[in-house]
């Protein structure tokens, strides 16, 4: 399980950098936490928490299993967004290697 009562912020300007979180288990945000970039792989659910900080985040969640992910945040404006997801294309650069897999095997075959 992961619980996450901290922002986790990479500046815009680091393009080069991210962060993967892959958790056998639950994705728990604490309520105070305001942004949460990266990519979340996890096997559970995923609560961003209860209260009327807002949330955004820049990546992806993915899940694995048959967790929910649930979101409880309350806005304080109701024309503003409780939880907002912007989806961030240089992890599918920076981190293909890592989680993709690849499409092609390589066989030896015996003498004929």
């Amino acid at each position: 399980d992961l619980t996450i009562n901290n922002n986790i912020s990479i500046p815009t300007t680091y393009t080069g950098s991210g962060i993967v979180f892959i958790v056998n288990g639950n994705v728990t945000v604490g309520p105070s936490v305001s942004t949460l970039d990266g990519i979340y792989i996890f096997s559970g659910g995923f609560d961003d928490g209860s209260g009327t900080t807002a949330l955004t985040g820049r990546g992806s969640l993915i899940a694995t299993g048959n967790g929910n992910i649930t979101f409880n945040r309350t806005p304080i404006v109701n024309t503003n967004p409780a939880e907002s997801w912007i989806y961030e294309p240089k992890y599918l650069v920076l981190f293909a290697s890592s989680l993709a897999t690849p499409k092609y095997t390589w066989q030896e075959l015996p003498p004929q």
